[in-house]
Formats: C-alpha cells, sequence, structure tokens
C-alpha cells in the first residue's frame, strides 16, 4: 500500500498526480498493480541506462537520445518527474547536435533514478 506520509519527502523526484491516477485506475487492485508497474519500470529503465553508458562510451549520440527518449516516457508514467525531466534533457540536446554535453549528464541521470527507485520503493512500504 502507498505511503501518502511519504510523498512530501519524494516532491522532487515524484508527480503526485500521475501517482495517484495509477492508484485510481489499479481500484481495489491497486497496490498489487503498482507493485508490478515499479517492478517492471525499475528492470527496465536499469537496462536503459546500461544502453546510455553504452552509447556515451561510443559517442553514439543519435543512440543516446533516442533511449533518453524511452527512459522519459517510462518515468513520466510511473511520475519520475524529475528522472523524465532530465532524460528529456539530454533526448533534447542530443536532437540539437549536442551530444557531447548530453553525454555529461548521463552519470546524474543514474543518480535520479536510483534515488527515484528508493522513493518509490519507500512510497510503496517496500524493504530498501
Amino acid at each position: 500500500m502507498l505511503q501518502p506520509d511519504h510523498l512530501d519527502s519524494y516532491a522532487h523526484l515524484l508527480d503526485r498526480e500521475q501517482l495517484d491516477m495509477l492508484i485510481e485506475a489499479g481500484g481495489d487492485d491497486s497496490t498489487s498493480l503498482l507493485d508490478e508497474i515499479f517492478g517492471l519500470f525499475e528492470s527496465e529503465s536499469r537496462e536503459k541506462l546500461e544502453e546510455l553508458q553504452n552509447y556515451k562510451a561510443q559517442a553514439d549520440y543519435e543512440k543516446l537520445g533516442k533511449a533518453a527518449h524511452a527512459l522519459a516516457g517510462s518515468s513520466a508514467n510511473i511520475g519520475g518527474r524529475e528522472l523524465a525531466r532530465q532524460a528529456k534533457q539530454i533526448e533534447d540536446l542530443c536532437k540539437s547536435q549536442n551530444g557531447e554535453e548530453a553525454a555529461t549528464l548521463v552519470d546524474s541521470l543514474e543518480i535520479t533514478y536510483r534515488d527515484t527507485i528508493l522513493a518509490l520503493k519507500k512510497l510503496s512500504g517496500k524493504p530498501v
């Protein structure tokens, strides 16, 4: 069950409206639905972050931008506001031919990812 009293602690990371919408969509079974959604997000976004690191190392800024786009969308869908914002920033920099600058942001994106996963786990009452 989501611990709404913890939500204010993570307001800079999470989008309360999006989380409320997910809870409402899950109805009586919102806890197990959110557990499933958050679990899928965690594993898929971890893979996307690995791709981002690989594309950064290869200086493949087109693929870096596409991977950042995918991460931005999935982050926004689960209420990861700050993660989505940072991924979108990387995507936009890649689109505007500033891939080297975008690559410098990947490490801080990973920190925000870890913080977001921690916040989602705490919010859902999971051990961290």
